[in-house]
């Protein structure tokens, strides 16, 4: 029973007090026709406006809008379809429509733009021209006048100004960005030091921290970190190409890849790849900064397994093992022709005493412990003929003694 009479003496002592308020406002309600609002501190109808507040103080025109709190809108002069809900939300708004401003200062300053959304603490708070935008957190978009850009997150696009079809989603993500179009940041700090570029994506904590070039994707925490001017590069994994601070058109796969890397064109694939590379025009793929499995030189078009220092375009230190090799060769049917000159197994046989090897081949210091394929085979096959004429020229010298023999 004393709980119910103290709910009840609360209640009569709110309804007194409300009665006095609002006997303090206005003695009569305003013409719901009137347009000019010069006089009202709160109207219906069209308008909106908190009782015993400076909401929509100096309103004057326009309509269906809601003000709430403390000079939310109170400047507003043809305005419509507007909802500012917050202290100072919208305060000098003079002439933009379809707004939603929510949280105290949230597009305070805005002046003429029209579509915004601001909710949060001074979000879109210094933005005066900007349209179509959503900013959502606490100093997000802080300064935009650019128009269809969508920032989500603590001070999220705070110094961005003319920036234009930017999405920043995350703490800090484009913190420092006053300028650039068509830029994806998403993850904590994402591309928070950068200044400036176009079309970037950067996805992951730190992602692109510093990075104001162009076209960059780039993905995994701190992935990007440090670089700065860097275009048209592609970094996957987290600290991939974390320091390194310059560079083009290169892309790097996996944990650490490219990690103080510089240079341009450069592919490195794997954890660590190319962790400490320089140059350009690279191919790296290994899983340790210390081997490499694969390396190519672009530049010269030259690949090297297990060899980071390859002469020639396929460069193999190990044991290949195939089904079968196909040499692109010329052949040496020339050796059956009437007129090839066969020298005779009696001059092949002055030449090696001479020589101490074939006539037609290199000899062992020469070839230095490597063997040509492609020339090898065809040299051999130029032998094989020339043994065969040598055969079927014994052979006929044979008949030849056999047939003396019976006479």
């Amino acid at each position: 029973m004393k709980t119910l009479k103290y709910i009840l003496l609360l209640f009569g002592i709110s309804l007194i007090a409300l009665l006095m308020i609002s006997s303090t406002i206005s003695p009569s309600l305003p013409d719901v026709n009137d347009t000019d609002n010069t006089d009202c501190t709160y109207c219906w109808g069209s308008w909106l406006m908190i009782p015993s507040s400076t909401a929509g103080v100096s309103t004057t025109g326009g309509g269906n809008t809601t003000f709430i709190g403390n000079h939310a809108g109170a400047n507003s002069v043809a305005t419509w379809n507007n909802v500012f809900v917050g202290s100072e939300a919208g305060r000098y708004n003079e002439t933009g429509s379809q707004n939603l401003y929510v949280g105290h200062g949230a597009g305070t300053q805005n002046v003429d733009g029209s579509s915004n959304v601001a909710v949060g603490f001074l979000s879109g708070g210094s933005s005066t021209t900007g349209g179509a935008n959503t900013f959502v957190g606490w100093q997000s978009g802080k300064n935009t006048t650019g128009n269809y850009n969508t920032m989500l997150g603590f001070n999220s696009g705070v110094l961005n100004t003319t920036g234009t079809n930017n999405t920043y989603i995350g703490q800090k993500a484009g913190y420092n960005r006053t300028e650039g179009i068509y830029n994806t940041f998403i993850g904590v700090s994402a591309g928070e030091g950068s200044i400036g570029g176009d079309h970037n994506t950067f996805v992951g904590a730190r992602s692109g921290y510093n990075c104001s070039g162009i076209s960059n994707t780039i993905v995994g925490l701190n992935a990007g970190v440090d670089l700065s001017t860097g275009n048209n590069n592609t970094l996957l994994g987290r600290d991939a190409g974390h320091s390194s601070d310059q560079g083009s058109n290169n892309t790097y796969v996996g944990h650490q890849a490219g990690y103080y890397g510089t240079g341009s064109g450069n592919v490195f694939i794997g954890k660590r790849a190319g962790f400490d590379t320089t140059g350009d025009n690279q191919l790296i793929i290994s899983n340790s900064s210390s081997k490499t499995l694969i390396y190519g030189d672009f530049a010269n078009d030259k690949v090297g397994i297990n060899t980071d220092s390859p002469d020639y375009n396929l460069d193999v230190c190990g044991t290949i093992r195939g089904v079968e090799v196909m040499v692109e060769s010329g052949w040496c049917d020339f050796v059956f022709e009437e007129d090839y000159d066969l020298a005779g197994l009696e001059k092949e046989a002055e030449f090696i005493a001479c020589n101490g090897h074939l006539k037609g081949f290199k000899s062992e210091q020469e070839m230095d412990g490597q063997l040509p394929l492609g020339e090898i085979v065809y040299r051999q096959q130029i032998k094989i003929e020339e043994m065969m004429l040598y055969l079927i020229e014994l052979e006929k010298e044979v008949k030849q003694l056999k047939q003396q023999q019976k006479k």
